[in-house]
């Protein structure tokens, strides 16, 4: 006994630990990690959204003069045609000097094939790249489908390569051609940037590291290059829509968002453009709040357990007034399941329990019932047994062919209704068969009723039910197969009857007319009427016989 408390105690309060840990974990993990998770999340895309939206000044400053620059460019093409190198640099450098701005380092052109190659430029870095190849769904949105003469002016963005800051210009060309200005910009306007995202990263308590990458997952500054499963991680679509999470060892995870900016309005870069991609590596630290849900689960843990401990103490006197009562009833339950009409096993069981006394004598009393029916059903079990063995002969079997009758054709009707979903049924009738009866007499009809079930018998199988229901009319049950298998069935009957010889009677041939019909539970008939179409469709073939043999009969 002591034992199996001890057993039960140490299950109960291990259970009760187990659950503690779970609702803890849950309760932390909603009302706790996740909100903060996201709120930390959230706070730092915050922060990178508010500084792309200073870098709308530089927009407004700028464009114009990529504009111009466009616009004086690719009127210098389209009136003297080809120029070389030098001049297209030249006539830029003379432009860009009557324009007084701040921060610009220098200015590139290039121009770029129908074909999406750039064939010429004054930055050897670029020259040959493929921007399809490289960004082919910024070629495919935003550069292909330009007209002749039409511009297109990015905001502020970063080289691909080099991630230096640049503003880019394109405009098609009448020859097909794309003229691209960039303007290099000097990189002090983004560094504010880094060092806020460093001074934002020491006043965190939960953001351990965060790391700026370009397009090409090139670092800014002298944040670690990424290695293969970062990448891979920020090339998913989830990285672009919103964040990839990587949970690292204990409480630590890394954020891969991919930064879209929204610097010109209406636009969704969504999809459209890796040269405007500010991919963000974030590495968090929840080891705190970890440490403060331990903490919390070893407390609760330790008083929920000791609180059942002792519930478990108080309670065990009152269920050894309750538990032993019940077992001695257990045990005559037992006894009774065994030998139900054995009554010596029937004893009273003492217990100061008003509740237990009613459950005993419940209990007698159900016994007293159960004896009285089992004895009635034993006698009445018997009684139809003997019925059963003296009458189905009678009742269920034709004398004659010792097939199955018209009576339990119905009951047979009645039961396959409810277990086959299908049924074909099929109608026979002996051809002549009075004719036969006359010529030769009942004693000859008799034998040929004999022979024509020996047949039958011999061609269906063991499922199937045959019955005689009249004189020469029979019916063959087929559960579960189709028309045409049972069709195939009856055909080989009816190819050798003719070839049965009678050796008292050598003129004597028989031939049978048969029709089938099909019932299933989802046909939308009754089985009643699909009884009666096999029986039309038996007594339209017989109809046939007769007017063909008619016709070819002499007068």
């Amino acid at each position: 006994m002591f034992v199996r408390l001890f057993l039960t105690t140490t299950l109960i309060v291990v259970g009760t630990i187990l659950v503690v840990i779970l609702l803890v974990g849950h309760f932390h993990r909603k009302y706790v990690f996740e909100p903060l998770f996201k709120d930390t999340v959230t706070f730092v895309s915050s922060y990178i959204d508010q500084w792309q939206r200073t870098v709308k000044a530089f927009d407004a400053s700028y464009n114009p003069i990529v504009r111009d620059l466009l616009n004086v460019l690719a009127s210098e093409l389209e009136t003297y045609g080809e120029l070389s190198d030098e001049q297209i640099t030249e006539i830029l450098t003379k432009r860009l000097e009557t324009l007084s701005m701040q921060y610009i380092e220098r200015v590139n052109w290039y121009l770029i094939s129908p074909s999406s190659v750039i064939e010429r430029t004054n930055y050897a870095t670029d020259l040959g790249l493929d921007i399809a190849s490289v960004v082919p769904r910024y070629w495919a949105a935003r550069l292909e489908p330009l007209k002749p003469g039409q511009f297109l002016i990015e905001g502020l963005s970063f080289e691909y390569r080099t991630n230096l800051p640049r503003i880019y210009g394109y405009r098609r060309l009448s020859s097909g051609w794309i003229l691209e200005i960039g303007l290099a910009l000097d990189p002090v306007i983004v560094a504010d940037l880094w060092e806020s995202v460093e001074e934002l990263t020491q006043n965190s308590r939960y953001v351990e590291r965060i790391s700026l990458y370009g397009a090409s997952f090139a670092p800014f500054g002298n944040y670690p290059p990424l290695d293969d499963e970062e990448k891979q991680c920020f090339s998913k679509q989830e990285a672009e829509n919103d964040f990839v999470i990587q949970n690292l060892k204990g409480s630590r995870y890394k954020i891969y968002k991919n930064w879209i900016p929204t610097t010109q309005a209406g636009i969704d870069w969504s999809g459209k453009s890796a040269f405007f991609t500010l991919r963000v590596l974030m590495v968090l630290d929840f080891s705190e709040t970890e440490s403060m849900k331990k903490a919390l689960i070893v407390f609760l843990s330790f008083a929920v357990a000791a609180g059942m401990i002792l519930i478990l103490w108080l309670s065990l006197g009152v269920f050894r007034k309750i538990s032993e009562p019940i077992k001695r009833m257990l045990v005559e339950i037992k006894q009774f399941q065994a030998s139900p009409l054995d009554e010596s096993g029937d004893h009273s069981v003492e217990t100061s329990i008003k509740e237990i006394s009613k459950l005993q004598e419940s209990i007698q009393d159900m016994k007293k019932q159960i004896r009285d029916q089992l004895t009635s059903l034993y006698l009445a079990n018997r009684n139809l047994r003997q019925d059963i063995e003296k009458y189905k002969l009678d009742i269920f079997i034709d004398p004659l062919t010792r097939l199955f009758n018209r009576r339990f054709l119905m009951q047979c009707l009645e039961d396959l209704q409810r277990s086959a979903s299908n049924i074909v049924i099929c109608f026979l009738d002996i051809d002549s068969f009075k004719m036969i009866n006359d010529t030769y007499g009942h004693h000859v009809g008799d034998i040929v009723l004999k022979t024509f079930v020996e047949v039958l018998r011999s061609e269906v199988r063991k499922t199937d039910l045959a019955f005689r229901i009249g004189g020469d009319e029979f019916m063959v049950l087929f559960p579960e197969l189709q028309i045409q298998e049972a069709q195939q069935v009856v055909e080989r009957i009816e190819k050798k009857l003719p070839n049965i010889e009678f050796e008292d009677f050598p003129g004597l041939r028989i031939s049978v007319s048969y029709g089938f019909s099909r019932w299933s539970k989802d046909c939308g008939i009754s089985i009643e009427e699909a009884l009666k179409e096999a029986d039309l469709e038996m007594y339209r073939r017989k109809k046939e016989k007769y007017e063909k043999t008619s016709r070819i009969r002499p007068n």
